[in-house]
């Protein structure tokens, strides 16, 4: 996950998932926006004598705390986040526990829903509650999310979370298989058949989205890819990751 000891970075755009705690605040104050904290085995964050500001992320799949407040020391800024599937969404001082209807007595625009994902990962589906329900003013709103694609769609209400929905139009989506290959090896991807300029999502093994290329005015594409080690096999298994050489 992320550790901030008496840092105050600016987390955004990340999908935190598979640690222990996905982001552990001890001292000083990060500002976390718009990042997907999912199925981490503990917390997914942890405040330590840090009063962070929490705004636009989805945070859920915990077995312990969504959002776990460990001492009088720390008082986060909780706005705009979508809670879901956590054993218990906030522990507030190490006290009480706490329901998204008590954080929006204190604070503003918390939901507890499914955020309902598609393409077995982190973007979200049309029906998603995550769509336009974050905060304009949220504190390091990037101009784009993970994807690249533009972080407000629409010039209207920024969505929740690291992926930003672009329409129902919104892409296509390309599984590579196999989910593995030789250190090196470069890997042509291309299609035809589809709309012009048309957004591919390309994913594969453990990379949700490895890239992103649109169609050419007759609908077809065709990416270049070189065969990396940026995953440990011991943590994900025998899948590597394809890295995006080249875009046309």
């Amino acid at each position: 996950g992320i550790y901030c000891s008496s840092s105050s970075p600016a987390i955004t755009n990340n999908i935190i998932s598979g640690n222990n705690n996905g982001i552990h605040c001890s001292g000083y104050s990060p500002a976390i926006t718009n990042n997907t904290i999912s199925g981490n085995s503990s917390f997914g964050i942890y405040c330590d004598g840090s009063s962070p500001a929490i705004t636009n992320n989805i945070i859920g799949s915990h077995t312990s705390y969504g959002i776990y407040e460990a001492n009088s020391n720390s008082e986060p800024s909780v706005n705009h986040n979508c809670f879901y599937n956590n054993a218990e969404d906030y522990y507030d001082e190490g006290i009480v526990i706490r329901t998204v209807s008590w954080l929006n007595t204190v604070y503003t625009g918390n939901i507890s829903a499914q955020p309902q994902f598609i393409g077995g990962g982190y973007h979200l589906g049309t029906a998603s509650p995550c769509i336009d329900t974050g905060s304009n003013t949220a504190q390091n709103i990037p101009l784009t999310d993970k994807d690249g694609m533009p972080r407000i769609y629409n010039n209207y209400i920024v969505d929740m979370g690291a992926y930003e929905y672009q329409g129902t139009s919104t892409s296509a989506f390309i599984e590579i298989s196999p989910t593995f290959g030789i250190e090196g090896s470069i890997i042509t991807v291309s299609g035809n058949g589809f709309g012009g300029s048309e957004l591919i999502r390309v994913s594969f093994g453990r990379c949700e989205t490895i890239a992103t290329v649109s169609t050419n005015e007759a609908g077809s594409f065709s990416t270049i890819f070189t065969v990396d080690t940026q995953f440990q096999p011991l943590i994900y298994g025998s899948t590597g990751c394809y890295r995006m050489q080249k875009s046309f």
